[in-house]
């Protein structure tokens, strides 16, 4: 449990850190390129995780390691290759185009190792590798800063893209490949190929509800305005790290639990210390001064602020919503959970094609609250459905106040 949570903790500060160095070395449209790069590698990712993501780990004990890492390695390369191919001369033409396949391919076929160690049951491997994804180019980046030395926004994609290749080769800790015959392939790959797709299928509606933002602000805005907003959503989601891991909790404990009200119960407990931790980092966020964020990210992140109090209100609503879908999740009610993404992706669409023509950068903040805050109210609702509403659901009650700190009721 402290090493997952050291892990998250990690991860964590050095994401942070990671967008605090790019906003120094490259400014706003520097962070701009390299939030749409990224993100167009999630994307693409997705379809490569279809077998080389948790149908690795579900797979590998059960239809022969070997086997299914061969299959692996084969979708990867494939679809890793055709996608790139495909975003780069169609969709997001991009100077970048060889960074983004190498990027893609490396990163993906690092994923497969990193789903066999959750397969073996070595997570301290795991969470190590996942790390020093971030670890070692963070390092480079803080000696060119240090230094003061001028590099082209490409570095940044050829240091991530060769750590990623790096620890591919380092993580080499598995049996030997199994050739795999073409009758295999119908029966293995389309097993994988199932359970991958339903698993990704939900993903990519989240992701795509979460970051439909970006792509539209690349396009009717600029890089720049990308990004000074993508750091406001870094800054923001911060929260969801707190939420997630109360969510495995809550989580591990529902499935565990008879159906009925102590499922609802405990549901609320969790709602209840998610509300107050949510409240309390957006108050410390609502507190630092307008001058903080551009002495921290640069003077071109002068606006930054106001996006970050737009987008607090649907940011606290959504990190509520969270613990529900974790409810539905352990009552195996995902379709839900799914309809709640799909509203969310339909509204954002909506409302950016509303209010960012208008407004600029602080339409599209408006429209991702307010398309978070909706879909989270959606989701409330199904939850309310069958549980009675109870508005100190979202305050914490005077005994877990007590319990955090530290003292005894009186």
């Amino acid at each position: 449990m402290f090493s997952a949570l050291l892990y998250r903790v990690g991860m964590l500060l050095g994401n942070f850190l990671m967008v605090i160095l790019v906003a120094r070395i490259w400014g706003a449209t520097g962070k701009g390129e390299t939030t749409l790069f990224l993100a167009n590698i999630v994307l693409a990712s997705m379809l490569c995780q279809v077998i080389a993501g948790n149908a690795v780990a579900y797979f590998a004990q059960r239809l022969g390691e070997g086997k299914v890492r061969f299959l692996a390695y084969l979708w990867t390369v494939f679809t890793g290759i055709c996608i790139s191919f495909f975003f780069n001369f169609f969709l997001f033409p991009t100077e970048y185009a060889w960074y983004f396949v190498g990027f893609l391919l490396f990163e993906n076929l690092l994923f497969v190792h990193l789903h066999l160690f959750i397969s073996h049951r070595k997570y301290g491997w795991f969470n190590a590798f996942s790390l020093l994804k971030i670890i070692i180019p963070l390092l480079v980046f803080l000696v060119i800063y240090g230094l003061k030395i001028h590099v082209e926004l490409e570095f940044f994609f050829l240091i991530s893209m060769v750590t990623l290749m790096l620890l591919w080769i380092a993580s080499f800790r598995f049996s030997k490949l199994e050739w795999v015959s073409f009758s295999e392939i119908k029966t293995i790959g389309v097993q994988m190929f199932r359970y991958g797709w339903q698993s990704q299928g939900g993903i990519l509606l989240t992701f795509l509800r979460q970051r439909y933002s970006y792509y539209i602000i690349g396009a009717m805005l600029s890089m720049a305005h990308l990004g000074v907003y993508s750091v406001a959503i870094a800054i923001v989601e911060a929260s969801l790290a707190l939420t997630r891991s109360l969510g495995v909790v809550l989580f591990g404990e529902l499935i565990h639990t008879e159906k009925g009200a102590l499922q609802i119960a405990l549901t609320r407990k969790t709602m209840r210390i998610s509300s107050a931790l949510t409240l309390l980092f957006g108050v410390v966020l609502c507190a630092l001064p307008n001058a903080f964020y551009p002495w921290v990210f640069g003077s071109e992140f002068s606006e930054l602020k106001t996006v970050i109090l737009i987008l607090l209100p649907g940011v606290y609503l959504d990190n509520i919503a969270m613990v529900t879908a974790n409810y539905f999740a352990a009552i195996n009610k995902l379709k839900i959970t799914n309809y709640r993404a799909l509203l969310g992706l339909i509204l954002i669409v909506v409302l950016c094609g509303l209010c960012l023509p208008q407004y600029g950068l602080m339409g599209a903040a408006w429209a991702t609250s307010l398309s978070y805050g909706l879909s989270a109210l959606f989701l409330m609702y199904c939850f309310y459905q069958r549980a009675k509403f109870h508005f100190s659901d979202f305050f914490p009650t005077q005994k877990q106040i007590h319990r955090f700190l530290g003292k005894r009721r009186i």
